[in-house]
This record gives structure tokens, sequence and C-alpha cells, in this order.
């Protein structure tokens, strides 16, 4: 199952106040409230997760220590944007993974018997998989929140801590760069996309 497939399996949810009403009521004990709150933010979730991870399995980690962490964390949200307090959550969490991921060592034995499963081997042959490495881990996040999280620009630049114009620019250098990416592989110069 391809990245994006797996993306859309999660749906859309229910964005409205709805998410924001039941963050209030879990920071008020009431737990089965986070059901809605994973409904409403299951897919960018895991889509910003796995733009920052890059690993199928992990992202679903970050997305499974995401909403742990809302349940712990909803006392302290403040009201505003919903969408963009979950999403900071799981940035800050792929983040702290991949730092960890990057410290830690893996010894000659460990790495020698180590064997990516069938479902990692399919997901770094996807088309969106393959698309995205021609972006900067900046310029993947946007992209990612912006057309499957749905996020306006200052939206995202609120996330990623940068300037909405900052967010802007670089959204449309990385729309060129799939662009090229794609016009490149349409020759197959990236893969068999043609005899497909």
């Amino acid at each position: 199952m391809c990245i994006m497939e797996h993306a859309d399996s999660f749906g859309t949810g229910d964005l409205s106040g709805n998410c924001e009403k039941s963050i209030y009521k879990v920071a008020d004990g009431d737990i089965s409230e986070l059901t809605q709150i994973y409904g409403c933010f299951k897919r960018p979730v895991f889509l910003i997760a796995y733009s920052i991870v890059k690993d199928y399995a992990l992202a679903e980690d970050v997305m499974q220590e995401t909403f742990l962490r809302v349940s712990e964390k909803a006392s302290t949200y403040r009201g505003g944007n919903s969408k963009s307090w979950v999403l900071e959550i799981a940035r800050n969490i792929a983040l702290n993974c991949v730092k960890k991921r990057n410290w830690e060592t893996i010894s000659a034995d460990e790495s020698e018997s180590m064997s990516p499963s069938v479902e990692d081997a399919a997901v770094a042959e996807a088309d969106f998989t393959r698309a995205i490495t021609v972006l900067d881990e900046v310029e993947r996040s946007i992209v990612i929140l912006h057309l499957a999280g749905s996020l306006k620009h200052t939206e995202i630049a609120h996330i990623l801590g940068i300037m909405p114009g900052d967010v802007r620019i670089r959204y449309f250098r990385a729309l060129k760069k799939l662009k090229a990416y794609y016009r490149f592989d349409s020759f197959g110069k990236h893969g068999n996309r043609i005899n497909e």
C-alpha cells in the first residue's frame, strides 16, 4: 500500500468546531472524545509524520504518540486553530524521533540481521515517495500540510516557525521541483512509469 493510499484510507474527518470542543472535553476528563479528535486529524498527522520520519511504521508510531500527547496536554490548549495545535504536536514528536534515531547506533551484527518488511519496500517504490525526495524537509512538510492537510500558508508558517511569505515562496519552489521531476519522469528517467 503506497503512502497516499494509506493516507486516503484515513478519510478527512470532521474539521469543524466539533474537534475543538472535543479537545476541551478531553481536558475535562472525557477520554471518549479522543475518538472524535482522531477522526478529525488522523490523516494530516500521519502525513506530516511520514514527511519527516520517512518510514511508514515509524510514522504510525508518531501518530499514536501524537494522540496520546493530545490527551495529556489537552488542558494546555488555549483555543484558536485546533488543527495547527495538533499538527504542531505531531511535528515536534516526529522531529524528536528523527533526532533520537540519528543518535542511536546500530552494531554491525544487528544491521546484518535486519531486513526491510514487504510493506516498507512497497512504500519505498511508491511514486509519491520517490517524488517528494526531490524536496528538502521543509518543502516536503509545506507541500504535505498544504495539499493533504488542507492548511493555509499562515497556519503552516505557525507550525514550522517561519514567515508566511517564506512558506508561499518555498511552496511554489517545491511545486516547480515536483513538476520538473514528473516531466523528467514521463520520459522514463526516474523509473518505468512509461511502461506501466
